[in-house]
């Protein structure tokens, strides 16, 4: 048996469980060793009867003393495993379970895995996974237990022995890290770490297979992100933009406030991207109310004064027609004009914005996903701004910036992000970070409550509103749509 074969080849495992493995994305030897469980019952502590806590999982060990099945109806059967360690007895429960009682008999030493529950005056677990053990072979048996994620006609025990099958390949796997990196991060080797995954000794073994699991994907991640940097900034060129000019500059003059420092910032990286060759590909985050969309206004400026036309994208129709005012206030008196398009713009009006966008008479687009239709075609995109960018699917960025010729890019998030989250998850992209607020401005304070405060809510927000306030209510979304 190779890693490459397929699945069948795995003792036990026929056409039909290899169907059922398969929807698991399971399909060779090698992808069986790497499904990895999603957590792990902790075996090593044996808690006596006696000390059970309601509502907890725990490990108990005991001798059988006597085993029931009742039907108290038609179409029900239950089956009851009285079991006592000496210092107190617990009932174990399954439903329309008949054949589990070929699994018991009395006299025999169990140990059980499940949540334990106070009921009907006595102690009881609910479908607890059990093995037959001896005294003599309880140490080996006292350890954590792999989970894994199941599908229809999977159950566990039989996913374990697939998986404890599959593993006598593990050592024809390659390394592939560097092992100077392995060395150096003081790593497992891959076999070892796949090997410990399915079956850990302990809590410290399991931990340190996790690291170099966890270390591999983020390796392999990131060196994917860093080879299409290097492609995008090897081969593509983009609009060379020149200094900020008179259009910038009256832009700002509009604005009825004085840009923060990290304002400034921000805006002087864009500027020295989109001054180079190579594509800006940028990531700006900030606060709610830090002014991510002053920076934005510029940067379309700028696209602008250089003959080019700038796409704002939003999720929400709410937030896109917002933008649109904002924007016509940064923009009045100035040569750029904007226009705003959603799903839910009138055919009429949409054909003209169409029309004028293909002819180079719109500079500044701003939308939701409707920006991304197949007839929405630029004259010559040259700026593309995604706000929220986390509401959008890569393909739906790509679709918009597709629409010009190496366009200069930047995202936008309010979505607070780690700068080793954002190297890793957002390694292609630039990143600044918009820090402080604007004069007047206060960080937001958020509480979680429940619902025994809902009386004092309504309270709060009456006297707010009483006090010439707004208040806004955040509703879930039951159904997929770019209005919310």
């Amino acid at each position: 048996m190779k890693l490459s074969d397929s699945v069948k080849y795995v003792k036990g495992v026929g056409p039909k469980m290899a169907e059922r493995l398969e929807h698991l994305g399971i399909r060779t030897v090698e992808d069986l060793i790497s499904f990895y469980p999603r957590r792990y019952q902790d075996w090593t502590q044996i808690t006596k009867m006696e000390d059970l806590v309601s509502g907890e999982e725990s490990v108990i060990y005991g001798r059988i003393l006597d085993v029931k099945e009742i039907h108290p109806r038609k179409g029900l059967s239950i089956l009851n495993v009285t079991m006592t360690d000496g210092t107190g007895a617990v009932t174990l429960t399954y439903f329309n379970q008949p054949w589990k009682k070929d699994e018991f008999s009395r006299g025999l030493n169990v140990l059980a895995y499940g949540r334990a529950e106070y009921g009907y005056g006595k102690i009881q677990m609910g479908n607890a996974e059990t093995e037959a053990v001896t005294p003599e072979e309880l140490p080996s048996f006292q350890k954590l237990v792999p989970i894994y994620p199941l599908t229809e006609g999977i159950k566990i025990n039989r996913m374990r022995q697939m998986i404890q099958e599959a593993l006598d390949c593990v050592e024809d796997l390659d390394e592939n890290l560097p092992l100077e990196t392995v060395r150096k991060e003081h790593l497992m080797e891959r076999a070892e770490a796949i090997r410990v995954m399915h079956n850990p000794e302990n809590e410290t073994m399991r931990q340190a297979a996790r690291k170099r699991m966890a270390f591999e994907e983020l390796f392999f991640m990131q060196a994917g992100l860093l080879l299409v940097k290097r492609k995008r900034e090897k081969g593509a060129s983009s609009v060379k933009c020149a200094p900020s000019g008179k259009l910038v500059r009256a832009v700002l003059k509009n604005f009825s406030f004085e840009l923060t420092d990290g304002q400034k910032l921000a805006f002087r990286d864009i500027e020295d991207d989109m001054e180079g060759l190579v594509p800006m590909q940028r990531l700006v985050q900030g606060d709610v109310g830090s002014g991510k969309t002053a920076v934005a206004a510029l940067a379309l400026a700028k696209i602008v004064e250089n003959g080019y036309q700038g796409a704002l994208m939003v999720p929400t129709e709410v937030l896109a027609g917002q933008h649109y005012e904002t924007f016509q206030q940064f923009y009045k008196g100035l040569p750029i004009r904007v226009a705003y398009l959603s799903g839910q713009t009138k055919t009429s009006e949409r054909n003209e914005i169409l029309e004028k966008l293909a002819k180079g008479e719109i500079d500044v687009l701003i939308g939701t996903h409707a920006l991304i239709e197949k007839d929405v075609i630029f004259a010559h995109l040259g700026l593309v701004i995604t706000d929220e960018q986390h509401r959008f699917g890569v393909k739906q960025r790509k679709a918009l910036e597709s629409k010009g010729e190496s366009p200069h890019i930047l995202v936008m998030t309010a979505t607070p992000i780690p700068r080793t989250m954002a190297l890793s998850v957002y390694g292609d992209l630039d990143v600044s970070a918009i820090r402080g607020m604007p004069p007047g401005r206060h960080p937001v304070k958020t509480y979680a409550i429940d619902g025994s405060y809902l009386k004092r809510v309504f309270n709060f927000m009456r006297k707010e509103m009483q006090a010439g306030h707004q208040i806004y209510v955040v509703c879930p979304l039951v159904e997929k749509s770019e209005k919310q």
